[in-house]
């Protein structure tokens, strides 16, 4: 009986140290919770990185060596490999920057004008004022196809207009896009001789980050909003991009904004397809004391990399 009393006593011992293990494994992990709330907080409270639910665990951003590609220009790159759920970075800290998105919102403003009724096809018409630009494809009536390959301004400041603040707002949030500012509708007087060149997105409250870009995309073509199928279509299909001799297809858009005759921002963002992957991209140079630099030239990098590593 005295054995009996003994090993009942040790049983009741070690179940008190379970019991006292356990809660403070429990108050540990409250702690640690804790903590990783309010890391995210700061990071989410600065402007030039992403909010709290963008950020990707460290062991799916890889850092990638592009330089060669940008031959000497200060620039970034971000890749987003669909089938294994990593990000290629190239350039972390500008990554993370925020700036104007320029032409590059043609993307978005497409989707806007569909959703809105002001645009129903690829062939909807838009007439000219009449202003002679400096371009020489604006001066005339364009389709939506035309006016997104030759990236007009007014063509997509007539329908941001028509579509309206509320209807702009409302994709921005469902797009999580950048900081969604757009309260400098009219823009910044980019273009002083024309108002119908100017926007929040061109140089203005706009603000967007290359790795942000990227996710955008990836919402709008991998079905996780509620635009319809055909606008997706419709859009991919303007975006498409010449890219003749290569095993992959490319879909795309530059961006490039001045401010005091320097180009500081050049993009290209879109969609790298081929037999095997997706890739969703952003380039974006930031150099502007470098004449060499513009959305051309942010497209001329990512087709390099484009072709040299994602068309096989």
């Amino acid at each position: 009986m005295k054995t009996y009393k003994i090993n009942i006593i040790k049983v009741l011992i070690l179940c008190l140290l379970c019991i006292s293990t356990g809660c403070s494994v429990n108050q540990s992990e409250i702690k640690t919770t804790e903590n990783t709330n309010t890391e995210e907080t700061v990071v989410s409270d600065n402007e030039n990185n992403f909010d709290s639910e963008a950020i990707t665990p460290d062991n799916n951003n890889i850092q990638i060596d592009l330089s060669d590609y940008f031959q000497g220009i200060i620039g970034c790159a971000v890749i987003n490999n669909l089938n294994e759920g990593q990000y290629l970075i190239y350039n972390q800290e500008l990554s993370e920057k925020r700036s104007s998105p320029c032409s590059t919102f043609k993307i978005i403003s497409t989707i806007i004008g569909l959703e809105s009724g002001v645009l129903e096809s690829k062939d909807t018409v838009i007439e000219w004022n009449g202003t002679q630009y400096f371009f020489d494809e604006w001066n005339q009536d364009l389709t939506l196809e035309q006016a997104f390959q030759s990236s007009c301004v007014w063509y997509f400041r007539g329908v941001i207009d028509q579509a309206g603040e509320e209807k702009v707002k409302e994709v921005l949030t469902t797009l999580s896009y950048g900081n969604g500012d757009i309260s400098q509708w009219t823009g910044s007087n980019t273009h002083s001789d024309y108002s119908e060149l100017n926007g929040f997105w061109l140089e203005s409250s706009l603000l967007i980050s290359p790795r942000e870009q990227v996710d955008t995309l990836f919402r709008i073509f991998e079905d996780e909003t509620d635009i319809r199928e055909d606008y997706i279509h419709i859009l991919k299909e303007i975006m498409q991009i010449d890219n003749s001799g290569n095993n992959s297809k490319v879909f795309g858009k530059t961006g490039t904004g001045y401010k005091d005759n320097a180009c500081v921002d050049a993009w290209f963002v879109g969609i790298a397809e081929n037999e095997n992957h997706t890739y969703y991209y952003a380039i974006r140079l930031d150099e502007p004391t470098n004449d060499s630099v513009s959305g051309q030239k942010a497209k001329e990098i990512a087709l390099n990399i484009i072709n040299d590593y994602f068309s096989r």
